[in-house]
């Protein structure tokens, strides 16, 4: 079993969540990502990394971002896994997952803490586009 924060509690440190399992989800295939909505998982982990294929990496990262928008999987606790800082897919991946829905994001195969500290300031939604300026 693991353990992980939940909700922050007021003014200390988040209680952690048991988790009894949590099952890794390939992003690439529709079926198993439908198939995981019913499942009796605590958590589900939506992989776009090591079991997508790098030809199937962009039909994943937008089949994931579809599934976690559209919600249906209750109380599990969804976190995506994104490719590896440095690699053609990780900023797309990101991006990608911000938008889709309030889910963190895994960083994987990171070589320093660097690369994954500086999340917190690329992991925000994009803002919302601003109305054209009449022209004066």
């Amino acid at each position: 079993m693991t353990a992980a924060p939940a909700t922050p509690s007021a003014g200390g440190p988040p209680a952690p969540r048991p988790r009894r399992s949590v099952l890794y989800m390939p992003g690439a295939n529709e079926r198993a990502l439908e198939k995981a909505r019913t499942l009796p998982a605590d958590a589900l982990i939506l992989d776009l990394e090591d079991s997508v294929a790098p030809d199937a990496k962009k039909d994943a990262r937008e089949r994931v971002a579809a599934a976690v928008a559209g919600g249906g999987y209750g109380h599990r606790e969804l976190t995506v896994r994104v490719n590896a800082p440095g690699t053609p897919w990780h900023d797309d991946d990101l991006r990608a997952a911000a938008q889709a829905g309030p889910t963190p994001s895994w960083c994987p195969r990171s070589t320093t803490r660097g690369r994954c500290a500086r999340w917190p300031r690329r992991w925000r939604r994009p803002a919302p586009p601003t109305a054209p300026r009449s022209g004066r």
